[in-house]
């Protein structure tokens, strides 16, 4: 008798050990952001693009920035031949040209991370509605991304699925010109 009832017992406690865990199991994945931008053919497709037009707006800037190296030898070699005054006027000049390519090199620069970054923004929402989809299909409560965790199972992680989505679809990008 003593057995029995301990052996009900060791099978009750077994069965509140073991049947929580299950109830309570919550499936968990994994993205990496970086690593899906890095696949996307949409988006490596507009960082060609966009190097593309920097190579472009490169060779504008320095086309003016010789122009500048020009003005800079002549007022070099104009120092001991013209007077103080036109030479002032002459460096004037240098420094608002100067000042000018600089202000351009700033809006270049400001024009690229914005692309960059409405472009990232529109990869990344769609990034986030395949999530959504697989989580659902699949019944998963959390995703982690790679700065969420510090290392994961590859058998968690959703990057591949993901970027398998997002390449057999054509996600629109495109440089915004200001």
């Amino acid at each position: 008798m003593k057995k029995i009832i301990f052996y009900k017992k060791l099978i009750i406690f077994v069965i509140f050990l073991v049947l929580p865990t299950n109830l309570l199991a919550i499936n968990i994945s994994t993205i990496n952001i970086s690593y899906i931008l890095e696949k996307s053919v949409s988006y490596n497709n507009f960082l060609d693009e966009l190097t593309n037009k920097k190579l472009e707006l490169q060779n504008t800037l320095n086309i003016k920035e010789k122009k500048l190296e020009k003005l800079k030898q002549e007022i070099d070699n104009s120092k001991l031949i013209i007077s103080e005054d036109e030479l002032n006027l002459m460096i004037l000049n240098y420094n608002d040209q100067l000042k000018i390519l600089d202000q351009e090199v700033k809006s270049i620069n400001l024009f690229f991370s914005k692309n960059i970054e409405i472009n990232k923004n529109v990869v990344i929402k769609q990034i986030i509605s395949y999530i959504e989809k697989i989580s659902q299909k699949s019944n998963i409560d959390i995703i982690f991304t790679e700065e969420q965790y510090f290392m994961s199972s590859k058998k968690i992680d959703i990057s591949n699925e993901i970027i398998t989505l997002i390449n057999e679809d054509i996600i629109v990008l495109k440089i915004i010109d200001e």
